[in-house]
């Protein structure tokens, strides 16, 4: 990825201006890299940078990082609701079912309504896989 045409001098706002066009365009690599600029940065930004960059990651299938920056946005306030079913998900992938039953227990009465049901059945998945029947029902 080259930053030779983009001035060095672009505010967080810029930056996931850039990087959202990018990913309206479905050049998910370059609008990664630009959303994951924005980690760091002290502005509003960061935690939607965050979002989009571990989204692409889950779509793009690297599994253990998007989980990892999932992780990061368990406690916040935008997105706080919406990254418990992806990393249900990500750790349903793996095959990781006992994590998954730790965090989905946790997490289902804080996760948005919309996806209560898949992320109960994934967690009925991991106690049958696990051998535990009749947690599974």
């Amino acid at each position: 990825m080259s930053d030779n045409w983009v001035n060095y001098d672009l505010d967080a706002k810029d930056i996931f201006r850039l990087a959202y066009s990018y990913f309206l365009l479905d050049s998910l690599d370059e609008a990664s890299y630009y959303f994951s600029k924005l980690f760091n940065s002290n502005s509003k930004y960061s935690s939607v940078g965050k979002y989009y960059f571990a989204h692409i990651a889950y779509q793009q299938g690297f599994h253990k990082t998007s989980l990892k920056v999932f992780l990061e946005l368990t406690n916040d306030e935008k997105f706080g609701s919406m990254v418990p079913y992806y990393i249900s998900q990500m750790y349903f992938l793996q095959k990781q079912y006992e994590k998954l039953i730790q965090y989905a227990q946790n997490s289902l009465d804080n996760v948005v309504s919309s996806r209560k049901a898949e992320m109960s059945r994934m967690l009925a998945e991991a106690y049958y896989q696990l051998g535990n029947f009749h947690e599974a029902t």
